[in-house]
């Protein structure tokens, strides 16, 4: 599982910051000696559209890879392996949208861990976190102390205003050894902010609301 969502972390995570796949390209590149990209079985590598389509992955040409597993799934429309090569494919030209479309298809068809990764993974980048929470969650149950998915996990929490699961998210991590920083930043940030959203919605209670010494006390004006 581990090198499959490398590759699609680096890859999304280098589209959004340049807006191309020259990083997925080079994280191909890099991984092809471990045989993640080799995973399928037999009978389906010996497929010629698919053999096709490996190599102009390993070339970095995802158009041309895009088009040889397409012809594959005209054969096996119901292949799970060859439907997550083509959610890859189109999230490394930048197609996100058509990409989550066709991992869930694969994960319909065979409910991998590696394939709701990269589902959570693009849908967080799209900003649609309450969906990615799902996808996220299934990665993070059957693996506890899987570090990308917990600093993923992290991120949708903070999102969505999520503090306390944030909170155990983070301590998981630090557990791991990891660097938390910028998460205890971006927490203790939002608690204050989340504090005052809740005062507001208080409306009219909100004059027997005190705040003391960071607690919450609730009273009839006089202290």
């Amino acid at each position: 599982m581990n090198n499959r969502i490398q590759i699609h972390r680096r890859a999304v995570s280098g589209y959004r910051r340049y807006g191309c796949f020259v990083a997925l390209y080079v994280c191909i590149m890099t991984c092809c000696g471990a045989g993640c990209l080799n995973t399928a079985p037999l009978r389906e590598r010996e497929e010629a559209s698919y053999v096709r389509a490996l190599e102009f992955e390993r070339e970095g040409n995802f158009s041309k890879a895009l088009r040889e597993i397409n012809r594959a799934l005209e054969k096996d429309p119901q292949n799970a392996e060859y439907l997550w090569r083509k959610g890859f494919y189109l999230s490394g030209i930048g197609r996100l949208e058509e990409a989550v479309v066709t991992y869930k298809a694969s994960f319909e068809k065979k409910r991998d861990e590696s394939v709701a990764f990269c589902i959570a993974d693009i849908l967080a980048s799209l900003g649609r976190y309450t969906e990615s929470e799902k996808y996220a969650y299934f990665v993070v149950k059957k693996h506890p102390s899987y570090v990308p998915g917990l600093r993923l996990m992290t991120e949708i929490e903070l999102m969505l205003w999520r503090l306390d699961n944030a909170e155990k998210c983070i301590a998981s991590l630090e557990k791991q050894g990891e660097d938390v920083v910028e998460f205890r930043c971006e927490l203790a940030r939002r608690r204050p902010l989340f504090l005052e959203g809740q005062l507001n919605r208080l409306g009219g209670m909100r004059n027997h609301v005190y705040l003391k010494t960071g607690g919450i006390l609730t009273g009839t004006g006089a202290e």
